[in-house]
């Protein structure tokens, strides 16, 4: 060793241990170590498991038409709400069927776009749809459970209409 006034430090004199015989270093490194493999498993789940799950919503609008037909209409509430759910159901499966939203349209607007774009089978059964949505909406009459099975036979028709153009 050098005695001078001016002493070079040797590292061994002061840091005699390795880095791997010191514990504050084993535990960064595992640290580490575990930061660095829970990144790459998420990446791995994220790349292959994480898969989006594309529902049908033909099956969505075939839940919604079993729901209203378990409906047991009691007052004007209920009756009206059943054919808001209806008509909802009808600009739905149009806007999924034609590509094009027609959900902000009222019943009228409906009307006028379907003459454009749908056969005259299919706006028969709209017409007749929306005749009985009409009635029960807005000239307070109570539906009563059969009418709204009854409606939802033409929805159902009107769907496997448009399944077959």
């Amino acid at each position: 060793m050098n005695e001078n006034s001016e002493q070079i430090f040797d590292i061994y004199d002061i840091w005699y241990e390795p880095l791997l015989s010191q514990t504050w270093f084993i535990i960064l490194l595992i640290l580490l170590l575990s930061i660095f493999m829970s990144c790459v498993l998420y990446f791995i789940y994220v790349t292959f498991y994480n898969k989006v799950k594309v529902i049908d919503p033909l099956v969505i609008i075939q839940n919604k038409i079993a729901h209203i037909n378990s409906l047991v209409i009691k007052n004007e509430h209920d009756s009206k709400q059943a054919y808001f759910e209806i008509s909802q159901i009808i600009k739905e499966y149009i806007t999924y069927h034609y590509k094009i939203s027609v959900i902000g349209l009222t019943d009228h607007e409906l009307l006028l776009w379907s003459q454009a774009h749908l056969s005259a089978q299919q706006i028969t059964i709209l017409e007749q749809i929306c005749a009985h949505i009409n009635q029960i909406k807005f000239e307070h009459q109570i539906a009563t459970t059969e009418q709204v099975r009854k409606n939802i036979e033409l929805v159902q028709a009107f769907i496997h209409s448009t399944k077959e153009a």
